[in-house]
């Protein structure tokens, strides 16, 4: 299909948003979104129902229009561009299959209404057909499809009209949850395949990070971070970003003094050493907001770490591969998260006293 930016060793945008807003009424769905999507990249906007992205997908796709701000998709102004004239496709989270046609006039429907040849409408069925492996079910009516069936259907019937940029609204939603896994792989090795942009919505943190090249955390119309999703993991910037984006211990400090790359934080644990990742704490910030992943609270740690405390045990979980156990100290309950072998082996007793660190490196400061 089309040549990816990496292939031709350019980076050019697919789209561009600058400072888009929408409202309902009193309600903003949408507050000055300003965001820029790569061609080729594979980029999911993230957040909990009711923070815009699904708003945002629509605007992209010509089914909304923004109250201000710009859209340029592949270069060119949008904004007011009909839906049918712009270089996207959209799969819905319901499909939205014809019943009345078969799989192969479902899939051949936005290139009929194209008027393309009946040729190249043959040849282009069938070779997205075989790409995302419907070739058996192209005379079957999609009430005999099952529901990984008539996603593959409507990827295909999305695929095949050659878009620049493709938007998937909530596309496993309806799916079982090893059906969704499944068809994640699908869904990036296609993306690979036809090297166009994907934009996916959904409000699932594993999805988008097992799916996405970039993503954009949404919260209250606002884009709260973009990143990787390696970034926006292990360093997230604000509260929602850390508590959205897995399980993490947020507590409260004092700030005390500047030390070599690092800072002195009084907590409830006691003086905790914080690396400064971006050179220091913000000015003015005598308490301040810290987040630590339950993976980086090391149990027992050896000789010469620093940010030893002690607790006790109150919880113990097994759950297969990781054992998540939860800690108290002081006024605070912490957990950490280890591989079940290595918390056999520690022999952990419900109301034990045990000793417990968090590296320096491992703390992040929060906003908000």
């Amino acid at each position: 299909m089309s040549m990816t930016s990496e292939a031709t060793g350019e980076h050019r945008n697919a789209v561009q948003l600058k400072g888009l807003c929408k409202r309902y009424g009193e309600v903003a769905a949408l507050d000055s979104v300003s965001l820029t999507i790569r061609e080729g990249e594979y980029f999911s906007l993230l957040g909990p129902s009711g923070c815009g992205k699904t708003t945002l997908l629509r605007i992209i796709a010509g089914l909304e229009v923004a109250d201000d701000g710009e859209l340029f998709l592949c270069g060119e102004l949008s904004g007011l561009t009909p839906a049918h004239c712009r270089p996207v496709n959209t799969v819905f989270q319901n499909y939205a299959l014809f019943p009345h046609m078969t799989v192969r006039q479902n899939v051949a429907f936005g290139l009929r209404m194209k008027k393309v040849g009946k040729t190249q409408i043959v040849e282009r069925v069938s070779k997205v057909a075989e790409m995302v492996r419907i070739e058996d079910l192209l005379d079957r009516m999609p009430e005999r499809l099952s529901g990984g069936q008539k996603q593959r259907v409507a990827l295909a019937r999305a695929v095949v009209n050659e878009p620049k940029v493709l938007l998937l609204d909530e596309p496993l939603a309806a799916l079982d949850l090893s059906l969704r896994k499944q068809l994640q792989d699908e869904l990036r090795n296609l993306q690979r395949r036809v090297g166009i942009s994907f934009i996916h919505v959904t409000h699932d943190q594993t999805e988008a990070f097992a799916l996405s090249d970039r993503l954009a955390l949404m919260n209250r119309g606002r884009i709260e971070q973009v990143g990787s999703p390696t970034e926006l993991y292990h360093q997230p910037k604000s509260r929602f970003a850390a508590s959205f984006l897995g399980a993490c211990n947020i507590f409260e400090g004092r700030f005390l003094a500047h030390l070599e790359g690092c800072a002195l934080v009084e907590t409830s644990l006691g003086e905790l050493r914080v690396q400064t990742h971006d050179g220091g704490l913000p000015r003015g910030s005598a308490v301040v907001c810290l987040g630590v992943r339950p993976e980086s609270v090391t149990l027992r740690p050896g000789p010469g770490i620093e940010n030893i405390f002690r607790g006790h045990v109150r919880e113990v979980v097994f759950s297969g591969s990781e054992t998540r156990v939860t800690l108290t100290s002081g006024s605070l309950v912490l957990q950490s998260v280890l591989p079940s072998p290595q918390a056999h082996l520690l022999k952990l007793l419900i109301g034990g006293a045990i000793e417990f660190s968090i590296l320096p490196s491992a703390v992040r400061v929060l906003e908000g």
